[in-house]
């Protein structure tokens, strides 16, 4: 796969003034965006909202889109396209043997139905990587993965498809997800779209801009990656010990939130370059621009904060004095605004 020629990684330029969206249009983008978020965390009773995204698929996904060195947001693109796909191949499927009337026990049909599945996990690993080759699409039709490209990448996985196999799965997503390539805006869009409005409304802090995009990007990858731990931490630090506040369903609902996430990530990533010292502002602007309570940015900020410092050191923040500095700084700042 490393042997294959690398797509352009394709960054954002904050400082590029001609590729800047026009100021009488910056309020109906945060408008679309912020009212897309909306929608998302009020309609969570489909259960379709990540069904199929797990810690072993996010680092399945996320690992072939680093070894091919695709743009950073072709990942979660891809994530948004299996789940969409896999949540309307398993309901179609399961709807012909289970639920289809017919002679056949039940008996019968849950034998079907096991071999389907068999069929189905089979073919995870193309079905995934074909995600990912429409991602790319959807991102840059320039750097696009091809198809030789895509089979080198699955034999590399260790898998053998002929050239017709990987169209026909293409095919077969697109078909499944009925052709809806208006795929919803990703957690990079609203931090990229967030860090871009927070720069232009501070130029006073002299925020690196540049170095801020790449630690956001790195952040919110960790938060995918452990995204149970993440969530649960920051239910914990709203809700205590009560762990009747900390459902399944609730979690869903915060992990839906990806204008609170990409707050959250924003400060993490602030933290790391320029220390403490703009915290205070940074909550305020943010608070400002998305109408998100300070208090809520305040524990996602402090949810991943801990969460990464208890991987990274091996023991729970909360019991330093650390945890209590950080979280005492952090609500004096926004208090004082």
């Amino acid at each position: 796969m490393t042997n294959e020629p690398l797509s352009l990684n394709i960054d954002p330029y904050f400082d590029l003034q001609d590729g800047q969206l026009h100021g009488d249009l910056v309020s109906d983008w945060l408008s679309v965006l912020l009212s897309e978020n909306r929608n998302r965390v009020a309609n969570l009773e489909n259960n379709r909202f990540r069904m199929f995204i797990n810690q072993k698929t996010v680092q399945y996904i996320f690992t072939i889109c680093l070894r091919l060195r695709l743009p950073q947001d072709v990942k979660y693109i891809a994530l948004n396209l299996f789940n969409n796909f896999m949540c309307a191949h398993i309901e179609s499927l399961y709807a012909m043997v289970m639920l289809k009337p017919g002679k056949k026990t039940e008996l019968q049909r849950e034998r079907d139905w096991e071999k389907i599945f068999t069929t189905v996990s089979r073919q995870v690993a193309l079905r995934t990587v074909s995600c990912i080759q429409i991602a790319s699409k959807m991102r840059s039709h320039t750097f696009a993965l091809n198809v030789p490209r895509v089979r080198s990448c699955l034999q590399s996985l260790g898998y053998a498809y002929t050239d017709d196999a990987i169209r026909k799965s293409e095919i077969r997503i697109l078909m499944a997800i009925g052709f809806c390539m208006s795929s919803a805006n990703t957690p990079i869009t609203y931090i990229e779209s967030l860090l871009n409005l927070t720069y232009r409304a501070n130029p006073h802090l002299k925020m690196n801009i540049d170095s801020l995009w790449e630690y956001s990007v790195l952040i919110l990858d960790c938060v995918f990656l452990r995204m149970d731990d993440f969530y649960r931490r920051i239910l914990l630090l709203v809700h205590g010990d009560r762990t009747e506040f900390a459902t399944r369903e609730r979690i869903l609902q915060v992990e839906a939130d990806y204008a609170l996430l990409a707050c959250g990530v924003i400060c993490i990533a602030c933290t790391c370059i320029h220390g403490r010292d703009f915290i205070n502002s940074l909550v305020f602007s943010l608070q400002r621009i998305t109408g998100i309570p300070s208090e809520h940015i305040i524990h996602m900020y402090t949810g991943i904060f801990q969460t990464v410092y208890d991987h990274l050191v091996g023991h729970p923040l909360t019991d330093s004095h650390a945890s209590a500095s950080l979280l005492q700084h952090i609500r004096l700042s926004n208090n004082n605004q």
